[in-house]
């Protein structure tokens, strides 16, 4: 069972790599769906940054609740 917080959690080194890795294919997709979508440059970036981080911090954070509730 895991017993650390969120935080620490993300600090760890194989599951801070997963979520960078997740995080740039999340930002990457999403500027791609996002482009056609009439955003200016700067725009696009930061709709696709937020989009990115939202759908990977869910991810995560559904994880570590996954492993925290472990047996």
């Amino acid at each position: 069972m895991l017993n650390v917080n969120y935080n620490e959690f993300l600090k760890l080194p194989e599951i801070e790599s997963r979520f960078t890795s997740m995080f740039d294919e999340q930002m990457k997709n999403f500027r791609e769906r996002c482009s056609s979508g009439g955003f200016d440059k700067v725009h696009l970036d930061l709709v696709s940054m937020k989009a990115a981080m939202i759908s990977t911090d869910l991810f995560f954070t559904e994880l570590h609740k996954a492993e925290s509730n472990e047996k």
